[in-house]
């Protein structure tokens, strides 16, 4: 069974394979948000934020330009 997380940038659901280890990065679909699996202890999964800030930062402003576009903002 996987589990899924909600990701901390857009909402959108992170899947956690069942085989995922601690330390194991994992992307969120939408956003592209890099998350590092700090615990694992049967299905409780606890992500922490990893990753190049960077991209992050990237992923948030082309997130918000996506928006402003639309009329969102």
């Amino acid at each position: 069974m996987t589990t899924k997380k909600e990701c901390q940038e857009c909402g959108a659901d992170i899947s956690i394979p069942d085989d995922a280890v601690v330390g194991e990065i994992v992307t969120c679909p939408d956003c592209g948000g890099d998350y590092e699996i700090a615990t694992k202890a049967a299905d409780k999964v606890e992500l922490k934020a990893g990753g190049n800030s960077w991209r992050r930062l990237g992923t948030v402003i082309g997130r918000d330009l996506r928006n402003l576009r639309q009329g969102a903002l």
